[in-house]
């Protein structure tokens, strides 16, 4: 092979990486008043009725299913019998998708928009708090280190348990990277195992997310498993280990471990959420920005807001403007809820400021 051909060909590789790297945008987690993906069926005298019926117990699974994401898991036991319920009033409208029938059964995935007010409504009655901000999405990166190897973009069953997981209809949503050619340039199994910061915020900022969980499972003895688990934020990180031993297998030891995982991470977060009160409180703010295009973004990231119930422009000039915003739950969980929005609330002197996160 000639000089030139073999630069021309690392030049062509190199293009390659940019270009897939490139082709992912800003991670996304679904709405907390959401349910998608509910695989319904059903079996009936014939394929209409068998819908009807599929379509009822998608909606009853859906609204159980959000209803504990709202809520923290000490309180499920309060939470009625889903079967029980008519879904009906606290349905906005399902999507349905990859449907199959004939004359006497129906198959389908379904997507169940929820009525955020009937909801609340529904768990104020019962005397519940309510949990309604959706953690930002987190890159989750599983590890594998048994005595043969160490492994994160090739198959094995530590990334499988964790890939059948619902990762998506939960308070605490997680992404799996893709693990194609651009994950592989961007960091190896070693570089993530070693902590190294560099290769992990490319990944990061590969997938648009802010932190990152790598779940590192040693299981090179028979009958011992450890996970350790290291969080690595914009600001800080962290490190927890589980440690399981017993007659069980790895995988069965191992699904024990992601249910734990799972479960501290969602309630840890309901437990800095939740509001236990739909009084609104008022609060003055001063908004900066440089144009108008700032202010109507601005504008729209507080619509999107979680917790604020009203909003009310009381003066606006070109560069500044006095915003009442009428919330639930408390400033620390105001100011969380809008820096997932993209917008930053600081004290001042007199009154908060608020500005575009950049």
């Amino acid at each position: 092979m000639t000089k030139h051909r073999a630069i021309f060909i690392l030049f062509a590789y190199a293009a390659q990486i940019l270009f897939v790297s490139g082709l992912i945008g800003a991670a996304q987690a679904g709405d907390i008043f959401s349910v998608d993906k509910i695989a319904v069926e059903a079996t009936a005298n014939t394929s209409a009725e068998a819908r009807g019926l599929a379509l009822l117990r998608g909606q009853r699974t859906g609204l159980m299913t959000v209803l504990r994401k709202l809520t923290q898991e000490q309180n499920w036991a309060e939470l009625p019998d889903p079967q029980l319920i008519d879904p009906e009033p606290y349905v906005l409208g399902f999507r349905v998708s990859d449907e199959k029938s004939s004359p006497r059964k129906y198959e389908a995935k379904l997507n169940v928009s929820f009525n955020p007010e009937s909801l609340r409504s529904f768990l104020r009655e019962r005397g519940l708090s309510v949990s309604e901000v959706q953690a930002p999405i987190i890159l989750l990166l599983p590890i594998l280190e048994d005595q043969f190897d160490v492994r994160l973009w090739t198959e094995n069953w530590w990334r499988s348990l964790w890939a059948n997981q619902d990762l998506n209809n939960i308070t605490t949503p997680f992404m799996l990277p893709l693990g194609d050619i651009g994950d592989t340039a961007t960091a190896g199994e070693n570089d993530i195992l070693l902590g190294d910061r560099l290769k992990i915020d490319l990944l990061k900022h590969r997938y648009g997310v802010d932190t990152a969980l790598v779940v590192h499972a040693l299981a090179d003895i028979d009958g011992q498993l450890g996970v350790t688990v290291y969080r690595y934020g914009p600001e800080y990180s962290d490190v927890q280990v589980y440690s399981y031993a017993g007659s069980k297998s790895h995988e069965e030891m191992a699904k024990d471990a992601i249910y734990e995982i799972l479960r501290e991470r969602g309630e840890s977060w309901k437990q800095i959420t939740s509001v236990g009160s739909d009084d609104v409180t008022q609060l003055s703010v001063r908004a900066s920005f440089e144009n108008l295009d700032q202010f109507l973004a601005m504008e729209q990231k507080l619509n999107n807001a979680d917790l604020i119930r009203q909003i009310t422009i009381a003066e606006l000039s070109v560069f500044d403007a006095v915003i009442y915003i009428g919330f639930v739950g408390s400033i620390d969980q105001i100011s969380r809820s809008l820096k997932q929005a993209g917008l930053a609330l600081t004290p001042a002197l007199q009154e908060y400021q608020l500005n575009l996160i950049r």
